[in-house]
């Protein structure tokens, strides 16, 4: 989806991948940057950090970030770079990689 097809209205968005669901909305902030304002829910597969079983994670995550074409030159961390186009997949890759970076222990090994 190029950037210039987000304009200063809402443009909502719906994407299943797995058995994952991200939705929203962006809405153009400037010539460069477009907002995501969205949630990401479903089941993610992962396997225990402890005794490397599989397990689900359960998620259910907000997701705000800015979206820039091109190089963007600011301190905000939650800044996503594109070069020609918004990748909805790309953040949903992102924010998945991101959540699944912690720890997660399976229901025998919570207590132990």
């Amino acid at each position: 989806m190029p950037f210039d097809r987000v304009k200063g209205d809402v443009f909502p968005f719906e994407i299943t991948k797995d058995s994952l669901k991200f939705s929203g909305n962006l809405s153009r902030k400037s010539l460069n940057l477009v907002k995501c304002k969205g949630q990401i829910s479903g089941v993610l597969p992962h396997i225990c950090d402890r005794c490397g079983d599989d397990m689900e994670i359960l998620v259910n995550e907000s997701v705000d970030l800015l979206l820039s074409d091109g190089a963007c030159k600011t301190e905000n961390l939650d800044v996503m770079e594109f070069f020609g186009s918004i990748i909805i997949d790309e953040i949903l890759h992102s924010e998945v990689e991101s959540l699944k970076a912690g720890y997660f222990y399976c229901k025998n090994c919570e207590n132990l």
